[in-house]
């Protein structure tokens, strides 16, 4: 009987632990290295084929799936929601989930060494920034300004330009403006969730956006991004 219980508390345990990661906001994430990586080889009119790059890509696509577990898995420790949540619903934060986050961060650097010195670059300040977004003595996300700051330069910025590197991209002009409209995008869906998150930020004592300005300014202000 003891077994079986410890069984049913471990599969909900993991349970948890996937819903918390935010599956398919993770299919985003781990899309942003590879349309750099894309993006250079289209620039180089390359030709190669996907057989060729499909493991530098999955190896990019592994590498952010790693850092974006322990981002979303510190943010839980951080946040432990009670209500609506984007992308997944929420749950109980098992114990040890911060922990996790820490592990599956630096398994992100580790597993990006082998791509390259800019590539490693890049995965590394990932993993600074989820770090100082949702420690509990820095946690940047209940800032105005150095929230939006994390996820433009991590998540819209550092991953395609990891991408690109991968990828040996040669700089043209169009490559910065391809990186700023992504940023702004990037920004756009980053307003965009938050504006209903007022409430929870409010009584978590952020200065978020949303609370210094409330919901219709959050939302004008993503329209605009798009």
């Amino acid at each position: 009987m003891s077994s079986a219980v410890s069984g049913a508390r471990a599969q909900r345990r993991l349970a948890s632990l996937v819903l918390l990661a935010r599956p398919r906001a993770a299919v985003l994430v781990c899309t942003l290295p590879v349309f750099g990586f894309g993006y250079a080889l289209w620039e180089r009119g390359s030709t190669v084929s996907p057989l060729v790059v499909g493991p530098t890509s999955l190896a990019l696509m592994g590498v952010w799936l790693l850092g974006h577990v322990g981002a979303m898995w510190l943010n839980a420790e951080l946040d432990r929601d009670e209500g609506a949540v984007i992308f997944s619903r929420a749950v109980e934060v098992p114990g040890g989930t911060a922990a996790l986050g820490y592990v599956s961060l630096s398994l992100s650097v580790l597993a990006a060494a082998p791509l390259g010195a800019l590539v490693l670059g890049c995965a590394s300040v990932c993993a600074l920034l989820a770090v100082l977004y949702s420690h509990p003595r820095i946690a940047w996300k209940g800032h105005a300004q150095l929230g939006p700051l994390v996820n433009g330069v991590g998540y819209a910025a550092l991953s395609p330009i990891a991408g690109w590197s991968a990828a040996d991209g040669v700089f043209t002009w169009r490559a910065p403006l391809m990186l700023a409209s992504l940023v702004v995008g990037v920004l756009g869906l980053y307003f965009a969730a938050q504006a209903f998150q007022e409430v929870e930020d409010r009584a978590r004592g952020y200065r978020t956006l949303v609370v210094t300005h409330g919901p219709r300014r959050t939302l004008q202000i993503a329209r605009l991004c798009f």
